[in-house]
């Protein structure tokens, strides 16, 4: 299975692109992140026209997580208990395999409601994974906003107790990992 995913930061201006790239890649299973569309306005044609199957989880101006897929989608779940304010999590079964788009919160600056609000979402997206069938793959994709280790930042200086690469995010991914 070919999957991809993308943060296309508007699927609005990124259409045009998102079109060529499905041309030209013809990925399996396409999981885009920052809509930035209600449900309702995602410009469904660009993916059915190419015989993709859709599931969309919209807001209007920020957010929203799409997964489009050459083979029917099932078992569709769009978000988890604890992450009903925005449109940050969509899932589906694409041939036996448990598909997760996430677009997690950045988190702004350690003191802030966004940060707390980002330690919100990943505990409830933790504990959703815990409740999934451990038999059936899963894979966990999209626009995460975790720098787990090192290597993952330019400066562990700049970025020391910052978001994105702050402990009690190290934290939640480790039990992300550890589950499996």
């Amino acid at each position: 299975m070919k999957l991809v995913t993308w943060n296309v930061n508007s699927l609005n201006v990124r259409g045009p692109l998102v079109e060529q790239f499905l041309d030209e890649v013809c990925p399996d299973v396409l999981c885009l992140q920052e809509l930035k569309l209600p449900t309702e306005r995602v410009p469904r044609d660009i993916f059915e026209a190419r015989g993709y199957h859709l599931a969309i989880h919209g807001q209007p101006r920020w957010n929203g997580v799409l997964i489009a897929s050459k083979t029917p989608l099932t078992n569709v779940e769009i978000g988890f208990p604890g992450e009903e304010e925005q449109s940050r999590m969509i899932a589906a079964i694409v041939g036996g395999v448990r598909i997760v788009d996430l677009y997690c919160p950045q988190g702004s600056s350690a003191d802030s409601p966004k940060f707390a609000y980002k330690l919100r979402f990943f505990d409830a997206l933790i504990e959703w994974l815990r409740q999934q069938d451990p038999n059936t793959p899963l894979v966990v994709t999209g626009d995460i906003n975790i720098a787990p280790n090192p290597d993952d930042v330019w400066s562990l200086e700049a970025f020391d107790g910052v978001p994105t690469y702050h402990p009690q995010e190290h934290v939640r991914w480790n039990a992300m990992i550890d589950w499996g």
